[in-house]
């Protein structure tokens, strides 16, 4: 990981007792789920810049 570009990881509980499910995201025009809304990284990192 690197705080010079995007990165998010997501874990989302399944219907499995003590089993989770990660995505990772690491380009601005993916997306992860949240709440099931698919929320762009574009607009989480909207006020940074990448070098």
């Amino acid at each position: 990981m690197s705080q010079h570009k995007p990165w998010v990881i997501s874990y989302v509980r399944s219907d499995t007792p003590g089993l989770w499910l990660n995505t990772s995201a690491h380009n601005l025009t993916e997306s992860v789920t949240v709440l099931e809304n698919a929320v762009a990284l574009s607009a989480i990192y909207k006020k940074f810049t990448f070098a």
